[in-house]
C-alpha cells in the first residue's frame, strides 16, 4: 500500500516539473508565411518577416494617388459661362492637396471674373460682377498643361459680359516660387499672368460658352521714368 502512494507521488511531482519547465522555455508557435495579425488592443500590426509598426506608419508607405482626371470640355447649358485657366506643367503647381490624395492644385491662385459694364451714357461706366460662380475641383491635366475650371450660371442675356481670371495679388502667387515642374518661378523681371480675356453675349435658348485663357510668365511693365 504505502509502495503505490509512493509509486503515485513520484509520477504527480515528475508531471508537474514538466509542465513548470514548459512554462518557463515555451515553445512558440509561428504563423504561416502569408499571415498577418493585428492586436485590437494595441492596433499594432504585426507582419511574417515580424516587423512590428503602427497601422497609420503602414499606410503611410503607400503610394499616393497623384494621377489628375483628363483636360476635356463638357457640353455648356444655357446662360452658363465656363472659364478654363491653363498653363503649361513645367510651370509646377501651388501645393500638394492634402484633402485630396497629394494631387497637384494651383487654382487659388486665379481669381475668375464676369462682369458687365454699367453706368450712365457717356461715362465710363465702371464694371458689375454678375452671375454665381463655382469653382471646379481637382484641377484637370493634358496635352502637357494643367488646368482650373470656374462656372458662371444665371447670367444676364444680351450683354456684353467680360470674362477675367487675373492672378491674386500676392507674392507667393505672382511671382513665388511653387512646386515640382522645370520652370517652377518666373526669371528675374517676370511674373504669372493671365492672358486672353474676352467679352461673352449669351442668347436665349442657345447653349452657352467655353473661355479659354492661359496663365503665362511675362515681362513686368515698367511705369514711365
Amino acid at each position: 500500500m504505502k509502495a503505490s502512494r509512493l509509486l503515485a507521488l513520484t509520477i504527480l511531482l515528475f508531471t508537474y516539473s514538466a509542465l513548470d519547465a514548459r512554462a518557463q522555455d515555451p515553445q512558440t508557435t509561428q504563423p504561416p508565411p502569408d499571415t498577418i495579425i493585428i492586436n485590437p488592443n494595441n492596433r499594432i500590426l504585426i507582419t511574417p518577416n515580424d516587423q512590428i509598426r503602427s497601422p497609420i506608419e503602414t499606410r503611410a508607405k503607400i503610394p499616393v494617388e497623384s494621377t489628375l482626371p483628363p483636360d476635356t470640355k463638357e457640353t455648356v447649358g444655357p446662360y452658363t459661362i465656363r472659364v478654363r485657366v491653363r498653363y503649361k506643367k513645367g510651370y509646377g503647381y501651388l501645393y500638394a492637396d492634402t484633402y485630396d490624395n497629394n494631387r497637384p492644385f494651383s487654382c487659388i491662385a486665379f481669381v475668375a471674373k464676369a462682369t458687365v459694364l454699367v453706368g450712365a451714357p457717356g461715362s465710363f461706366g465702371q464694371d458689375k460682377p454678375v452671375g454665381v460662380l463655382t469653382s471646379h475641383s481637382p484641377m484637370r491635366e493634358g496635352n502637357g498643361y494643367y488646368s482650373c475650371w470656374y462656372t458662371f450660371t444665371d447670367l444676364p442675356i444680351d450683354r456684353s459680359i467680360s470674362i477675367s481670371a487675373p492672378v491674386r495679388d500676392m507674392q507667393q502667387y505672382s511671382t513665388g516660387r511653387w512646386l515640382g515642374g522645370t520652370e517652377p518661378q518666373p526669371p528675374a523681371g517676370y511674373d504669372r499672368t493671365v492672358i486672353g480675356n474676352r467679352s461673352v453675349t449669351l442668347k436665349y435658348n442657345q447653349p452657352g460658352f467655353t473661355v479659354d485663357l492661359e496663365m503665362v510668365y511675362r515681362l513686368i511693365p515698367q511705369g514711365p521714368r
